[in-house]
């Protein structure tokens, strides 16, 4: 795609839309240390970062013979997972960076038979994920532990992965307040001296579980005692002694996509024709590179929505109900305007969630625009006057097409090429929504006829 050139060049300032910075998102990534509370009976009772910790088990066990492997300097989460894949601990590692802190982060406890949490990623749930991070840790005694808690819906539900300086790896499962098992392996690669560094990560995709230390793969197994998604913490924990610190860098997330197949849709074949309008405008975007083939499944089409506003400075957003979340996808339809403001817009949105959106979106005054919020910001947001081939009469027609494949954004007006940029920020999947945006005037109204909704693999 050579004749393309990216939106963002250095040191240029772009107008934007200040209607946008309602958006918000709740981002604080780190929980502080709260209330220490001792537990008993048989089950944890969360109150705080304090739990009642596993006692560790030999159920399970098995070895690997495994060498002791350089402990690398960088997580290389590509080649990782590309690794897990190859294991057979993933059937894809497709998917996308959903959090990252360098730190460093650190956990500590001073409760003898308790475990202290940080939360990470605040508010969000994973299910189907890989996870990791280098860990150093100081504990005074050998069966101090560091690790994570996945799938974490409440104190009695969560997956427990934990290295320990006995050299061993655990995995824990807590179902109902009670612990279903404990999964231990040995670990040679470990360094176990207090004060030592070593790599952890864990990938979980369906009830297949992989553990990995310092780029080996310690465990394979299924376990699906936890099914459902849940949140993600670090955790440090002591057994028989009085202290462990574990201070984690480099925590990574990629949160793995479900493949096309084994997602809940219609998936469209040679043998399901599509509707001449959405093949040709696949076409077009394979034409442009930016998809590689008309590869997808068709989640909606021939849908009819209406947005409007009917206050200066009102925005009507609606989404689009049978598509869900969504990260690469195509969205068309016919879209007529009725406004008596030139200002005013009408368009759609992508990948919207708690952490941003892309928005674009054409106004009568023959103006493109594409906006990037991320949390409470706008990151980008640029115009691009004098498109030619608008229609941009009131009560006129114009066919929009949006197309967002990983980084590349792509926007087609009436059969023409309009926009196309690199955008590397909002990498989450999120609801898709067309949008109606009052500005100067009394009245917007957006008519979206023969909207489509394409999701590419």
């Amino acid at each position: 795609m050579s004749s393309h050139k990216n939106f963002e060049p250095p040191g240029r300032t772009f107008p934007f839309h200040n209607h946008y910075l309602p958006v918000v998102l709740v981002a604080f990534l780190l929980v502080g240390f709260t209330i220490l509370t001792l537990l008993g009976g048989a089950g944890p009772v969360l109150a705080g970062d304090d739990m009642q910790a596993a006692t560790p088990t030999t159920s399970g066990l098995m070895g690997f013979g495994l060498s002791t492997p350089t402990v690398p300097s960088q997580i290389d989460v590509r080649s990782l997972l590309e690794q897990m894949v190859l294991d057979g601990v993933l059937a894809s590692g497709n998917g996308y960076m959903a959090e990252y802190q360098a730190g460093p982060l650190e956990v500590e406890q001073t409760l003898e038979g308790m475990i202290r949490t940080l939360e990470i990623a605040e508010g969000v749930e994973f299910t189907d994920l890989a996870l990791g991070a280098t860990i150093g840790w100081d504990s005074d005694v050998e069966t101090g532990e560091c690790g994570f808690l996945v799938r974490f819906s409440s104190p009695d539900d969560f997956y427990k992965f934990t290295i320990s300086r006995n050299g061993a790896v655990a995995l824990s499962p807590m179902v109902g307040g009670e612990w279903s098992d404990v999964y231990v392996y040995p670990a040679p690669n470990l360094d176990t001296t207090s004060g030592g560094t070593n790599s952890l990560a864990v990938a979980l995709q369906g009830n297949r579980v992989g553990i990995y230390v310092n780029g080996v793969l310690i465990a394979s197994l299924t376990d699906s005692s936890v099914p459902a998604g849940g949140g993600l913490r670090l955790i440090a924990g002591t057994y028989d002694g009085s202290w462990t610190q574990c201070t984690f860098s480099d925590v990574w997330v990629w949160e793995l996509e479900p493949t096309v197949a084994s997602t809940p849709g219609a998936v469209v074949s040679q043998t399901q024709p599509l509707p001449q309008h959405i093949q040709s405008a696949l076409e077009q975007l394979a034409s442009l590179g930016v998809i590689d083939s008309v590869q997808g499944r068709l989640l909606v089409s021939d849908v009819s929505v209406v947005a409007e506003a009917n206050a200066q400075d009102q925005n009507a957003w609606i989404e689009i109900q049978g598509v869900g979340d969504v990260l690469n996808l195509v969205i068309g339809a016919t879209l007529t305007w009725e406004s008596d403001s030139e200002r005013s817009e009408c368009g759609f949105i992508a990948r919207h969630s708690a952490i941003g959106a892309y928005f674009a979106a054409i106004s009568r005054d023959g103006y493109f625009a594409f906006t990037t919020i991320t949390g409470d910001s706008v990151r980008n947001a640029l115009e691009i006057p004098g498109i030619q081939n608008m229609n941009s009469a009131n009560g006129a027609s114009n066919e929009l097409l949006f197309a967002v494949n990983g980084e590349e954004i792509e926007v087609i007006l009436n059969g023409v090429e309009a926009f196309w940029g690199l955008e590397y920020t909002v990498t989450r999947p999120g609801s898709v929504m067309v949008m109606a945006n009052n500005y100067g005037g009394n009245r917007i109204r957006c008519s979206f006829e023969r909207l489509w909704v394409w999701e590419l693999p």
